[in-house]
């Protein structure tokens, strides 16, 4: 299950959101967290802003991302009901900077959905076994977080996402 959208969030608060992330003050980590990906060549920068297995509550500067996820679970809440937030990172992929294959469930929860927001436009995009996405401003997937998949390599000098892995359950 993969689901497309095509404006992610209204326009005036996809602003804002670009507005912080693209902040130079923005506290990215280089390589990003829990990436499986050694060669710093490729690896990407990344901010975690809020873990709930580590207790990282960290929205400083990018207060916008509660409220595009409220936003949204709201205009979605008869396809999907959330348990709960288990994580929101800021990805930031700059020209060629990939990772490895993986999967946003690593910490095997049952029910675990992944929500994926491009914040700028790029050439690169996401890569599942049998489909591509490009990563175009302020649109998003919404995928089930057991999926395999990767980056999409860009030849911009930056390309922005932020990924929310929730619980809940898919209605009807």
């Amino acid at each position: 299950m993969i689901e497309q959208y095509d404006k992610f969030t209204d326009e005036w608060l996809h602003s804002i959101v670009k507005q912080q992330v693209l902040d130079p003050l923005l506290d990215w980590n280089f390589p990003s967290y829990a990436t499986p990906e050694v060669d710093l060549g490729k690896a990407a920068f990344g901010k975690c802003a809020f873990n709930k297995q580590l207790n990282i509550k960290n929205w400083n500067r990018v207060e916008s991302l509660t409220y595009v996820l409220d936003r949204w679970l709201d205009q979605n809440k008869e396809r999907f009901k959330i348990d709960f937030l288990n994580h929101c990172m800021i990805n930031f992929y700059t020209a060629g900077q990939v990772t490895a294959w993986h999967n946003d469930n690593y910490n095997k929860l049952q029910g675990a959905y992944s929500l994926l927001y491009y914040v700028d436009d790029s050439d690169g995009g996401t890569e599942f076994d049998h489909q591509k996405f490009l990563h175009k401003e302020n649109t998003g997937i919404f995928f089930d977080s057991n999926l395999s998949h990767r980056p999409i390599a860009s030849t911009k000098p930056r390309r922005i996402s932020v990924s929310w892995v929730m619980t809940g359950v898919l209605a009807g």
